[in-house]
């Protein structure tokens, strides 16, 4: 019958010995297994021992067993690998029916009893009628209080401290934060499904392969860790993981203070360069320009070089030393001037700008920059050290090939020493962010918060919880764990848990001191300014010494001049009609008023 509706089937003897890796050898995702009671040779207490042997009571395996008695069933059965989610269904002939028998215990290791419920009724005429409609979850929910060991590693947790009072402290700082979520997640999962929790911790370890609560997890000594750990390859062959449940990154902080490097180019950075194009080539325009229109209104006072000193001045705000007296030329000094008003204020206003937003020095998440800093490397002494150092990622090998270099008793710090010695920059501190969050906001200021720059040792992801992997309580922790995400429960316990990241107030009103190498190319371009005009004195000096006529050409010119005033007083009276006469008064005159 079962070969007509495509199941595959194996009968076994009585007399047969069982091959057990057989089965468990098998493709298939589901097998169904028919142990007949009624055979008077059947050796059921070596086939129920040697299946608790096998863990042959999970998902994977649906059982129903023929006998004339229950009570010759249980007798033989061996239900030590039993659990919540056990399909074991006992048949049991009546007066015209059959009875069916739901059977689970949800640990007789840690207390649980057998738990036997009608399933339904079987009848020729009628066929299967099912009593028990809902999932095996949701009808076994109940576990009524039998004792789950659970665990975790704390590394700070106070000697004199109770234990679930640590673990259930949020009002001061709890260094073991991991831990205390997870262990906040487990107690929700109590809640849920009515265990009772045998809380241990593990304090102090020395060696371990694979982290204490999975090493743990593996001996069978711990159903449930709250420690949540990574999910790495080798864990998965030792523990179960249920879910994850923390976000998980660890970096190096430190602070990125402003660069030390003089940079000239902050003069011109304010303006683009296509602007101080512009800028030049109408100096240069309106310099012609303002020549062209002196010269047309006939100032002999004014050249070239005197334009261009009444532009540079109306353009810098400085002055002219002389000023137009003409419309036209009056007109264009004022478009000029206000053309230099304008240009002052966009520079003066970039400057301002420029001077509220100093780019700072930053620097790429990459561990190649961190070790090209040359900055002091150390961490907080935290279980993920040893996980990192054996990462197979070349970054990650090349940085820790490095960080064995530096002796152990500098790398290791606690947290609030590595961060008071980030306040002294040149300095950089791994540990996981919601460790140091709580002193960072309490000894930085709010200059100190914009300038915190993380490098990322760990890349964020995410740890998860893990269940002994022959435990009875992997599927009601996976099931609990989702409808505890499922209600907001974890993201609120996150929130309450987890230290925020201090917040960077930038439009936060402060005044911060000008540093000398921000103030540098300003004193650069003060002293170019003074040297240039010592030299052009110079220069000009020596010009003039050199076109400075000598003393006796003076002296001769002198007594010239002398003479020809003295001719002109007395020739005042007797030539006043002699036309020759009068051309010469009037040159001498001239002459003698430019004198």
């Amino acid at each position: 019958m079962l070969n007509k509706e495509g199941i595959s089937i194996s009968i076994k003897g009585p007399s047969t010995d069982l091959n057990f890796s057989r089965f468990l050898r098998a493709d298939y995702w589901k097998l169904g297994v028919f142990v007949d009671l009624r055979c008077q040779q059947q050796n059921a207490t070596a086939i129920f021992d040697q299946s608790a042997g096998y863990y042959m009571y999970d998902y994977a395996y649906n059982w129903l067993i023929l006998t004339t008695n229950i009570n010759d069933c249980l007798r033989t059965l061996n239900d030590t690998a039993f659990s919540v989610v056990t399909d074991f269904v006992v048949s049991v002939p009546s007066y015209d029916h059959y009875d069916l028998y739901d059977i689970y215990n949800p640990n007789k290791v840690r207390g649980g009893k057998l738990n036997i419920t009608k399933y339904g009724t079987w009848k020729e005429v009628t066929g299967l009628n099912v009593l028990l409609l809902e999932t095996k979850i949701l009808r076994r929910w109940n576990l009524h209080k039998i004792q789950v060991n659970v665990s975790s590693a704390l590394e700070w947790k106070p000697k004199n401290a109770p234990l679930l009072e640590y673990l259930q402290d949020h009002d001061t700082v709890n260094r073991d934060v991991w831990p205390t979520i997870g262990f906040s997640l487990l107690l929700s999962l109590s809640d849920i499904f009515n265990f009772s929790m045998n809380v241990n911790a593990i304090t102090s370890w020395t060696n371990y392969s694979n982290g204490p609560v999975i090493d743990a997890l593996f001996e069978g000594s711990v159903d449930l860790g709250y420690q949540p750990s990574l999910i790495l390859h080798r864990r998965l062959d030792l523990a179960k993981v249920l879910m994850e449940v923390i976000p998980v990154r660890t970096c190096f902080m430190f602070l990125t203070l402003p660069s030390t490097k003089i940079q000239t180019s902050s003069v011109l950075r304010p303006l683009a360069w296509s602007s101080w194009y512009m800028i030049v080539l109408f100096f240069v325009t309106s310099v012609f320009v303002f020549v062209f229109i002196i010269k047309l209104e006939h100032t002999e006072d004014q050249d070239y070089g005197n334009s261009l000193l009444i532009i540079l001045g109306a353009l810098c705000q400085q002055g002219a030393p002389s000023v137009p007296y003409q419309f036209a030329s009056r007109i264009a000094f004022f478009h000029i001037g206000l053309y230099g008003l304008l240009v002052y204020n966009y520079y003066s206003a970039a400057i301002v700008s420029v001077r509220l937003n100093v780019p700072l020095n930053e620097m790429n998440d990459s561990l190649y920059t961190l070790l090209a800093s040359k900055m002091k490397l150390a961490t907080e002494r935290t279980l993920l050290i040893n996980i990192l150092l054996q990462d197979p990622n070349p970054e990650m090998m090349y940085f820790a090939k490095r960080w064995k270099r530096i002796p152990k008793s500098k790398n290791i710090m606690d947290v609030e020493e590595g961060v008071m010695r980030m306040m002294h920059g040149g300095f950089a501190f791994h540990s996981i962010p919601e460790s140091a969050y709580p002193f960072i906001s309490q000894y930085f200021d709010q200059k100190m918060i914009c300038q915190l720059k993380e490098i990322h040792w760990l890349r964020p992801t995410r740890a998860a919880l893990y269940a002994n992997r022959r435990g009875h309580f992997f599927e009601i922790g996976k099931i609990g764990l989702m409808k505890i995400l499922s209600t907001g429960l974890l993201r609120r316990e996150l929130k309450r848990s987890l230290a925020r990241k201090p917040y960077c107030q930038n439009d936060m009103t402060s005044i911060e001191s000008v540093t000398i190498y921000e103030a540098a190319p300003i004193i650069l371009l003060l002293v170019c300014g003074m040297i240039l005009s010592i030299i052009i004195c110079f220069i000009e000096n020596v010009a003039f010494y050199l076109m400075q006529p000598k003393p006796s050409s003076i002296i001769k010119k002198h007594k010239r001049q002398s003479d020809n005033i003295s001719w002109l007083r007395k020739s005042t009276i007797t030539n006043k009609t002699d036309k020759t006469f009068q051309k010469k008064k009037s040159t001498i005159k001239k002459i003698y008023d430019q004198r």
